[in-house]
């Protein structure tokens, strides 16, 4: 007996009815790993053994990478306690180091516009902790202002040999004396010699650092340009300053 082209329809439409229905009822019903209450295992004990890997691999091949990371931590720290605040000067006042290099500066160079370079030539000075904030309470007694400042690790040296460890900083600081009035910027490495760091510290101490590579670019006179607009406005997605 020949099939009809409404009989074959129906089979195929048979066929997938008998097909979703199966699929329906494997749906509800439960696997045969899931009717088993397996022990908590593999999830927890593999999370554990990849964080052991990693610790190792910090501590081993990553050494130095973490140590420089851990360096760097002590400046950004610094550098947010500044701009979190409006008396600037007084964050590097507490900020801890044993000594500071100043430079010895070389001769003036005339630039255009009335600024003034002064370069540093070699090591200078050596302040302890107590006269460098003694130099920074005398900056702010004469009127001076931190606006803003910078730091970036560009290059970090482990402790090898009875050595400390030594970073190398770019540093700007840039300043303004509105009873003069005058504007002054300090630019330049920073050479960052580390202390040990102690049991239960996050980031390790500095001892000294030499500034004696930094540049001073200084112009007394009013700006060139004068802010006519400081205004907090409220948006959709909070407060914004122009």
């Amino acid at each position: 007996m020949s099939l009809t082209r409404k009989h074959y329809f129906l089979l195929v439409a048979i066929g997938l009815l008998v097909f979703a229905m199966g699929a329906l009822l494997l749906s509800l019903s439960s696997l045969p790993w899931e009717k088993e209450r397996l022990p908590p295992t593999s999830a927890t004990n593999q999370t554990n053994a990849l964080e052991l890997r990693e610790a190792e691999a910090d501590r081993t091949v990553w050494a130095a990478e973490m140590q420089a990371e851990n360096c760097g931590l002590t400046f950004e720290k610094l550098w947010d306690s500044i701009n979190a605040t409006t008396n600037k000067l007084e964050c590097l006042v507490a900020f801890p180091l044993k000594e500071l290099v100043l430079p010895t500066w070389g001769p003036v160079q005339h630039l255009p516009h009335g600024i003034e370079l002064l370069a540093g030539t070699n090591a200078g000075q050596t302040l302890s902790a107590v006269q460098w904030r003694e130099l920074l309470a005398n900056f702010k007694t004469q009127g001076w202002q931190l606006e803003n400042i910078e730091f970036r690790h560009n290059q970090f040296d482990p402790a090898t040999n009875g050595r400390p460890a030594q970073s190398r900083f770019y540093f700007a600081a840039r300043l303004t004396n509105s009873r003069i009035p005058e504007r002054a910027m300090f630019e330049g490495d920073l050479m960052v010699e580390w202390a040990l760091r102690r049991q239960g510290q996050e980031s390790p101490g500095v001892r000294t650092i030499d500034a004696s590579r930094l540049q001073l670019k200084k112009r007394i006179g009013l700006p060139f340009f004068e802010k006519i607009l400081d205004e907090t406005i409220a948006t959709s997605s909070g407060l914004e300053t122009l």
